[in-house]
């Protein structure tokens, strides 16, 4: 999700799967970059990427999405 400087909304997305998904932290840098960090424990989709976990725990993922929220 991103918000104007009045408010308003610019774009939101939703992301994850039936499990344990988490963000952890957002920021966005001044061109307006976002970055996510958060974990997952089970294959997770991310547009039409999907990611599968590296262990049977939480996996760490970190996201950058461009300043209309497209993949990066």
């Amino acid at each position: 999700m991103q918000l104007n400087s009045g408010g308003g909304l610019n774009w939101f997305k939703t992301y994850g799967e039936q499990f344990n998904d988490y963000a952890n932290d957002i920021a966005i840098d001044n061109n307006n970059n976002n970055y996510i960090t958060g974990s997952f424990s089970d294959t997770i989709t991310f547009g039409t990427t999907q990611i599968i976990p590296v262990t049977s725990g939480n996996n760490v993922i970190v996201l950058k999405l461009g300043e209309n929220g497209s993949f990066i």
